[in-house]
């Protein structure tokens, strides 16, 4: 018996234990066949499956990215012991906010040139402008997607839950608010007096 030949059943041996195999082949060639082939099985197996995760965890990138920044402010608002109906307000803001995709939208709008931000601007606020007749200019005189383009520039969105005071009465505005979706309570002197919707705005 050659001396390798020991060194060839070790490592059979010790491959075996971690791969959980039974078959000890005797000859040393057959040995490191069995051995080259198991190892390779492994390495192809683990990429295999690597690849697999790496396309599912990438199919919903924004979407994981929303869990955990749920999870961050979880945290965070237990860690500043938050009472319970704050923590339930805030994730409720967050899940109004981001409807399960989080995205750091003011970077990606950061990176693109004026007339990209002004073009996506105008998409997303087509909805509201549509439904809010002095929002729209129809003259046809070339002049009315720079004016839209304005005014969809001017809009910026706002997120609330139900409880909070959007403007106090008595309080001096700066801002005017369209609503896109939900409904808002008017309250004068402490008493409700009307509830209102889309496309309805005040302030």
């Amino acid at each position: 018996e050659k001396w390798w030949d020991g060194y060839s059943l070790a490592t059979v041996a010790a491959v075996a234990n971690i791969f959980q195999f039974s078959y000890r082949p005797n000859k040393p060639a057959q040995q490191w066949v069995l051995i080259v082939l198991v190892i390779f099985g492994a390495v192809l197996y683990a990429t295999i499956v690597g690849t697999i995760s790496s396309f599912a965890f990438g199919l919903d990138a924004s979407g994981r990215l929303y869990k955990q920044k749920l999870d961050e402010v979880t945290d965070y608002l237990r860690w500043k012991n938050v009472k319970e109906e704050t923590q339930k307000k805030v994730l409720q803001y967050y899940e109004v906010k981001y409807r399960g995709k989080f995205f750091e939208e003011e970077e990606i709008l950061g990176q693109m040139n004026d007339a990209l931000r002004m073009e996506i601007a105008v998409h997303n606020c087509s909805g509201l402008i549509n439904k809010v007749p002095f929002l729209r200019r129809e003259e046809r005189d070339g002049r009315d997607d720079i004016f839209l383009g304005r005014i969809a520039s001017a809009l910026h969105s706002n997120y609330y839950v139900k409880g909070d005071v959007i403007c106090s009465q008595g309080e001096s505005g700066d801002a005017m608010f369209f609503i896109l979706y939900g409904s808002v309570i008017i309250i004068r002197d402490g008493k409700p007096v009307a509830t209102i919707g889309p496309p309805n705005f005040f302030g």
